[in-house]
C-alpha cells in the first residue's frame, strides 16, 4: 500500500496536480470500493495514505531520489554544460532555471534539470553567478568538467564584467566556450526585417477586430463559413517565437473579410485603403513567404534532444538558402515566394518592386552574419565532429597538431569510413545528433584519443535554452492563481518531477517504511 502511495503521488507530481488531489482520490477509491461489495478490497483501499500532508512528503522523498541520480551522472561525466535562463512567475518572483548536459567517456548523453532557484530580491549577474556556483558546490559537481554556457542572451547573462557569464570564467580562471541562443538569435534575426508599414496596419486591424467582444462576435456571424474553413484572425504576440506568421497568414486569407467589415463600419481608412493597395498586398505577402522560410527553420531549431552541431548545420543551410533567394531575385525570379507568386498572377495593373525585396534579404543574411559570429571561433571543430572525414587537406592545418595527425589517420581507416557511411550518410534523417553519436562510440579512443575527446566535448553542449523556455511553461501550469503561496521548495520538487526523464528508485525509498493510515 505504500507503493501505490508513492505511486499515485509521482502521478499527481507528473500531472501538475496540487497535493491534496490526493484526498480526492482517496474518497474516488472508498467510492469504488464500497460498490465493490468486497470487504478485502475496502480494506486495500482504506490502508492507502493519500492525504495532502502525506502526498507532500512523498513528492519531496522522490524529488531528492531524482536529484542524487542527476548528481551522480553528472559527477562522473567527462566534460558538462549549463543552459540558464532566469524568468517572473505569477508572483513577480525571479526563478533561474540551470539545466546540465553531460556526456561520459563511451558518449553516453544525458540533460535534465540540475535546479529551480529563486532569487529573492535582485537579479544581477552576480545574483545568478552566485546561485549557478551554491548549486553545483553544493552537489559536488566538480568545476574543471565544464566545457560550455548557453544563456538567453540577457544583459545580466552576457555582461563583458559584472554578466554571469563573466563572472563565471573569472571564477574559474580560464576561458569558457559561451554563447546566446541559437533560436532566440534565429527570432532576433527576423525582427530585424524593416516591415513596420506592413505589419503595423494588419496589428491594428486585427485588434480592431478582435479586441472588442462586440466586433469579433459580428466578424463571426458575418463569416461563419470563412471562419470556419480558414479560422479566426491570431493577435500577435511579439515574445512568441512563430507568431507574426501565423497572424500574417490568417489575415492574408482572411483580408477581403476584413476590408468588407472595415467598410461596413466605416472605420480606419488608412488601412481600407492599404487593403486595395496592390503593391501594400505584395510587401504582404513576399513579408508572410520569407516568415514561413524562417518559420521552418524555427521549429527544427525546437526539440528538447535537439544538439548544437545539428542547430549549427540548420542556420548555415538557411544562410545558404537566403543567398540563393538573393540571387534569383536579382533575376526576377520569384518562385520560392508562393503567396507573392499567386498575388502578382492576379494583378492587373501593379509589378511587385523586387529590388525592395533584394534590400530585405540582403538585411536579413547580413544579421545572421553578425549575430552567429560566436560559433566562427568554433566552426571548424563543429564540422569536425558532424563529418572528419570531409576535412579538405589545407584545412587540416586549422587544428592542432596531435589532431592533425589523427584526422590524417581516421581519413585513410576503411573500415571507420565505411561505418560512418552505413551509419550517418545512409539513415534516412541524415546526420542527426543519434547516429553522429553512434558513430563516435565506435571510433577506438586508444588510436585516436584527441579527436574523441575533442567530440566529447561538443556532444556536451546545449544548442539553445529551449529545454529553460519549456520548463517555464511547465512552472506557469504548476505555479497557477490557485496556487500562488506554493514554497520554493515545493516548486522545485514538483518541477524536477514533472519535467526529468528520470523515474525515483521506489524501491529504495520503501525501504525502511511502515504504514501510516491515511486519515
Amino acid at each position: 500500500m505504500v507503493k501505490t502511495s508513492y505511486e499515485i503521488s509521482l502521478l499527481l507530481a507528473k500531472n501538475k496536480k496540487p497535493f491534496s488531489d490526493g484526498e480526492i482520490i482517496k474518497e474516488a477509491l472508498s467510492i469504488f470500493s464500497k460498490n465493490c461489495n468486497d470487504k478485502n478490497v475496502k480494506t486495500k483501499a482504506d490502508g492507502i495514505s493519500l492525504s495532502r500532508n502525506t502526498v507532500t512528503r512523498r513528492v519531496e522523498e522522490m524529488s531528492n531520489d531524482i536529484s542524487n541520480q542527476i548528481t551522480q551522472t553528472v559527477t562522473k561525466c567527462k566534460y558538462f554544460s549549463l543552459a540558464l535562463d532566469e524568468t517572473c512567475d505569477l508572483t513577480s518572483m525571479s526563478q533561474l532555471a540551470i539545466f546540465v548536459r553531460c556526456v561520459d567517456e563511451d558518449f553516453n548523453v544525458f540533460q535534465d534539470l540540475l535546479e529551480l532557484s529563486q532569487l529573492e530580491t535582485t537579479s544581477t549577474g552576480r545574483d545568478i553567478f552566485m546561485k549557478i556556483k551554491e548549486c553545483v558546490d553544493r552537489k559536488g559537481i566538480p568545476w574543471e568538467k565544464i566545457n560550455s554556457v548557453c544563456t538567453d542572451g540577457a544583459p545580466a547573462m552576457t555582461g563583458k564584467i559584472n554578466g554571469c557569464v563573466a563572472l563565471l570564467k573569472q571564477f574559474l580562471g580560464r576561458e569558457l566556450f559561451s554563447y546566446h541562443c541559437i533560436i532566440h538569435q534565429e527570432a532576433l534575426c527576423a525582427k530585424d526585417m524593416k516591415f513596420n508599414d506592413v505589419i503595423d496596419p494588419v496589428v491594428r486591424c486585427i485588434n480592431y477586430i478582435r479586441a472588442k467582444a462586440l466586433h469579433r462576435r459580428q466578424f463571426r456571424v458575418l463569416f461563419e463559413e470563412e471562419i470556419n474553413e480558414l479560422g479566426e484572425l491570431h493577435l500577435y504576440c511579439a515574445v512568441r517565437w512563430l507568431s507574426k506568421g501565423e497572424m500574417l497568414k490568417h489575415f492574408f486569407l482572411l483580408r477581403r473579410e476584413v476590408l468588407q467589415f472595415l467598410v461596413e463600419k466605416q472605420a480606419m481608412p488608412d488601412e481600407r485603403d492599404l487593403l486595395e493597395s496592390e503593391s501594400w498586398l505584395c510587401d504582404l505577402a513576399f513579408l508572410i513567404d520569407i516568415t514561413q522560410h524562417l518559420n521552418i527553420l524555427n521549429r527544427k531549431l525546437q526539440g528538447k534532444d535537439c544538439s548544437l552541431p545539428i542547430m549549427f548545420n540548420l542556420v548555415y543551410g538557411f544562410k545558404a538558402k537566403l543567398s540563393l533567394f538573393l540571387t534569383n531575385l536579382t533575376r526576377n525570379n520569384i518562385d520560392h515566394f508562393p503567396t507573392l507568386v499567386d498575388i502578382r498572377r492576379k494583378l492587373e495593373n501593379t509589378s511587385p518592386d523586387i529590388s525592395k525585396y533584394q534590400t530585405q534579404i540582403q538585411l536579413l543574411l547580413q544579421s545572421f552574419e553578425n549575430r552567429f559570429q560566436d560559433f566562427e571561433k568554433d566552426k571548424n571543430n563543429i564540422l569536425f565532429f558532424m563529418n572528419p572525414f570531409s576535412i579538405t587537406f589545407s584545412e587540416i592545418q586549422k587544428y592542432s597538431c596531435n589532431i592533425q595527425l589523427e584526422i590524417t589517420e581516421i581519413q585513410n581507416h576503411v573500415s571507420l569510413k565505411q561505418i560512418f557511411t552505413e551509419i550517418v550518410s545512409s539513415q534516412p534523417q541524415l546526420q542527426s545528433s543519434e547516429n553522429l553519436i553512434k558513430f563516435w562510440k565506435l571510433v577506438p579512443k586508444e588510436d585516436f584519443p584527441a579527436m574523441c575527446d575533442l567530440a566529447l566535448q561538443i556532444s556536451s553542449r546545449f544548442g539553445s535554452t529551449y529545454i529553460c523556455e519549456k520548463a517555464f511553461s511547465t512552472l506557469t501550469y504548476i505555479k497557477n492563481k490557485y496556487r500562488s503561496s506554493l514554497t520554493a521548495p515545493h516548486i522545485s520538487d514538483l518541477m524536477l518531477l514533472s519535467t526529468s526523464d528520470l523515474s525515483p528508485d521506489i524501491e529504495k525509498l520503501l525501504a525502511n517504511k511502515s504504514l501510516h493510515r491515511s486519515h
